[in-house]
């Protein structure tokens, strides 16, 4: 393997500041040079997407959805939410295993009997008219 990484190091475009010749003897990169990677808006935004992509899937798993790939909509009250589904919503459909996700204000309310509230703002409904038999379900419990 330090073949490998060697390899991958030589190939590295170089900054101006490195000028190590091999990364054997290259100095270990400190938290000051990694300042500008962290993002913490980022991060919590991305964290709030992941809670929402776990519930979905839990949502799928409940209902025994393995191949279906359910219509899913998210209401949610507030801003600060909304644009993190909206700057995340292809990873949150990828992720979730949706057929789409689709965003709707608070104030629109949808007749589906399949509905999750989130963190108090957010509620996520799922459209399980993808041919999928509730009273089977329902039968099984």
């Amino acid at each position: 393997m330090p073949f490998l990484t060697e390899e991958l190091w030589q190939r590295l475009p170089k900054t101006h500041m490195e000028t190590s010749p091999s990364i054997c003897v290259a100095r270990y990169p400190s938290p000051e040079h990694l300042r500008h990677w962290c993002k913490p808006e980022e991060e919590a935004n991305f964290l709030l997407v992941q809670q929402i992509i776990q519930v979905i899937r839990s949502m799928r798993a409940a209902y025994q959805l393995t191949k279906a790939r359910p219509t899913v909509y998210l209401a949610c009250s507030q801003t600060a939410p909304w644009a993190a589904y909206e700057k995340y919503q292809e990873p949150l459909q990828t992720l979730s295993l949706a057929g789409s996700v689709n965003l709707l204000p608070n104030s629109e309310e949808i007749d589906l009997p399949l509905a999750v509230k989130v963190h108090g703002h957010t509620s996520i409904y799922m459209d399980l008219q993808v041919g999928y038999n509730l009273v089977h379900y329902w039968i099984q419990d």
